[in-house]
């Protein structure tokens, strides 16, 4: 499953978009949640900034995200 780090100054907008898709879980005491492949859609679809901490993760249409890549 995905990883992501949300930036403080967005947090309440990113979360409202994640919650608005299903079922987030925090991971760790630094904001670090895991999230569905659908969750990193959809904050792409809206351009809300995360950033997606997992290794390499290929998404829908071909699109390949880096571990650390701030989108």
């Amino acid at each position: 499953m995905p990883r992501i780090r949300i930036p403080q100054e967005h947090w309440g907008e990113v979360w409202m978009a994640l919650v608005g898709v299903g079922s987030v879980s925090l991971i760790s005491e630094e904001p670090v949640y895991i999230v569905s492949k659908r969750h990193i859609e959809v904050l792409k679809e809206k351009h809300l900034p995360f950033e997606l901490l997992n290794s390499t993760y290929k998404l829908v249409g071909g699109n390949v995200a880096q571990a650390g890549e701030k989108i």
